[in-house]
């Protein structure tokens, strides 16, 4: 199984993505005003989790300045367990996600720090991506580019889904998902293969030379 990490990008790179995806979701895009994305950051509860993960991750591997390292470490844990117990969502700094990570709605989202999220992942409510499995799929999942996971899916062992897959809702996934597929059932089969035309888009992304 291949479990390669998604290529390291700079954290604050990763949030001016991650904000991108919210402008693009939220009515009246691309014809924003700052004053209207003053209000999507403000309003728009989920973003202020992402924002404090990836401030506690830039503290975590970017940081250098001796004092403002453990200020903003500090900073970013309280904020993310206080925004825990508020709105139900853990996603720790330890965890690597790539650019364009988006919870489409809040509440019961819980992922093992030891995760790893692609690009442009969308993670619905009460979804559980954690530790699971015996033996050689003992572990946590790996998760590729573009894959869409339903509400109160659940993913787990050391597994991979990937690039452009879809999970429907109230799955549980315990097996390899391929590129482009949709898995859907307790526990997940796959329904359909490669029929994901996301699939093709996040391919497109991976190979792009880079300038």
């Amino acid at each position: 199984m291949n479990e390669t990490a998604p290529a390291p990008e700079r954290q604050w790179d990763c949030l001016a993505a991650d904000f991108a995806r919210w402008t693009e979701l939220y009515p009246g895009h691309p014809r924003h005003s700052w004053l209207k994305r003053v209000k999507i950051a403000m309003s728009e509860e989920a973003y202020w989790v992402v924002f404090w993960y990836r401030v506690g991750r830039w503290a975590l591997l970017e940081c250098r300045v001796p004092i403002v390292r453990p200020l903003c470490r500090i900073a970013a844990k309280l904020a993310l367990r206080f925004l825990r117990l508020v709105l139900g969502i853990s996603i720790a700094p330890e965890c690597a996600a790539g650019p364009g990570l988006y919870f489409g709605h809040f509440g019961g989202v819980w992922i093992n720090p030891r995760v790893r999220l692609g690009r442009q992942v969308s993670i619905l409510n009460g979804v559980t991506i954690g530790e699971g499995g015996t033996g050689a799929t003992a572990g946590v999942p790996v998760i590729g580019d573009y894959v869409y996971i339903g509400p109160h899916a659940v993913i787990v062992s050391r597994i991979r889904v990937g690039n452009g897959c879809v999970i429907g809702a109230n799955s549980l996934v315990v097996t390899d998902v391929p590129d482009g597929a949709t898995a859907i059932g307790v526990p997940a089969r796959v329904m359909v293969k490669h029929g994901n035309p996301v699939a093709t888009k996040a391919e497109a992304a991976r190979d792009a030379p880079v300038p």
